[in-house]
């Protein structure tokens, strides 16, 4: 079940979740696109950014009863996520991308994928492991970036309402006009 609601109340702190009980880092932020670098000096630390909003995948949505006037709407959708990891000091220059390949080689353990479904989310595409690291000041502070094409069920709950009156004129299954009240 998924809606923005869930997002932030669901899915973002799953994704937290896995990403302390992965590595060992002190801070995991829930960024903005293209927002400013944070100011902490809790090194290392993991930024998680939405790349693409949630994107209609497979078969059009589907309609379920529930009850009355209500129906569940129903879809898959994805998401990009890029995950960001920074090393505070380049002496230890493979550290971001060694924790980021062990983000990535803890999406094979049936366990973690599992701990994952529970919350909702499945991975489709898990890509390749980039060096990001950049000039900062007088050194290059150490980053790795993975980024996750993350799979979601959307459903949300609506009120079709009912079919009060129907009129219409003209001729229906070759009878004359006539009103009919159903």
């Amino acid at each position: 079940m998924s809606s923005g609601i869930d997002f932030l109340n669901i899915h973002v702190p799953a994704l937290v979740s896995w990403v302390k009980r992965v590595i060992d880092v002190n801070t995991v932020i829930w960024e903005r696109q293209n927002a400013p670098r944070p100011t902490i000096d809790l090194f290392p630390y993991v930024t998680l950014n939405l790349l693409t909003p949630r994107t209609k995948v497979g078969f059009r949505d589907s309609l379920e009863y529930i009850s009355g006037t209500n129906y569940n709407k129903g879809g898959q959708r994805t998401f990009g996520l890029s995950i960001s990891v920074y090393s505070k000091d380049d002496s230890v220059y493979f550290e971001a991308i060694d924790l980021a390949e062990q983000l990535q080689d803890s999406l094979d353990n049936p366990l973690e994928l599992e701990t994952l479904a529970l919350a909702g989310l499945a991975f489709f595409n898990i890509g390749d492991i980039l060096d990001t690291s950049t000039l900062l000041e007088t050194g290059f502070e150490p980053r790795a970036t993975l980024d996750l094409t993350v799979g979601v069920a959307s459903n949300r709950i609506i009120d079709l309402g009912a079919i009060e009156s129907v009129s219409f004129t003209g001729t229906y299954d070759g009878q004359d006009d006539e009103l009919i009240t159903v």
